[in-house]
């Protein structure tokens, strides 16, 4: 049987349980409401909110355990269907599950099939909600400067690769930084 994104959501909601005895064995505060309203989110874009996911799990796992897990194998984003995504949240679950090992914490998050009929935009939104409260338990969080950098890296990446094509169009000049 293929995974539909209710199975997706059904593996986020779990990762969030997780997430949840994890904070409250930490004294961390519950991350306040996000501002992000996405619509039409495709499985490629919710694939990419997932690796962050991954990501953030991955560096809350080195920062408790001392521990690093072994990389993810990169899908090309044309062809990301709902296992992939299961996938990596699937990834990220497990370095939270280590965390809560290194945490002694016995008590599990149950994980709830979702009935009625999830899509990839119902995915997105609990992905962005869980990596804001991941956020909140790394001792070095994620921030602006960090996705800005990534992104000036693939920018620069993609103008070299332009440069061979005298043809190409330019990528513009970058705009400063915004704090």
């Amino acid at each position: 049987k293929a995974l539909t994104p209710s199975d997706v959501l059904a593996r986020v909601k779990r990762v969030q349980g997780e997430l949840e005895l994890i904070r409250f064995e930490m004294g961390k505060p519950i991350a306040g409401p996000g501002h992000v309203s996405v619509t039409h989110a495709v499985p490629r874009e919710t694939y990419f909110q997932a690796l962050t996911l991954f990501d953030k799990a991955d560096r809350l796992m080195f920062e408790q355990t001392g521990e690093l897990g072994s990389e993810l194998i990169r899908i090309p984003p044309e062809a990301v269907h709902p296992e992939h995504v299961w996938n990596v949240v699937d990834a990220a679950l497990q370095r939270v599950l280590q965390v809560k090992e290194t945490l002694a914490l016995t008590k599990s998050a149950p994980e709830t099939p979702f009935t009625k009929g999830a899509i990839a935009t119902d995915v997105f939104q609990a992905i962005v909600e869980t990596n804001r409260q991941l956020n909140v338990l790394l001792e070095r969080q994620f921030a602006p400067q960090d996705v800005y950098r990534q992104v000036t890296l693939a920018v620069h990446y993609a103008a070299k690769l332009l440069a061979h094509f005298p043809n190409a169009t330019r990528i513009p000049d970058a705009r400063p930084f915004e704090h």
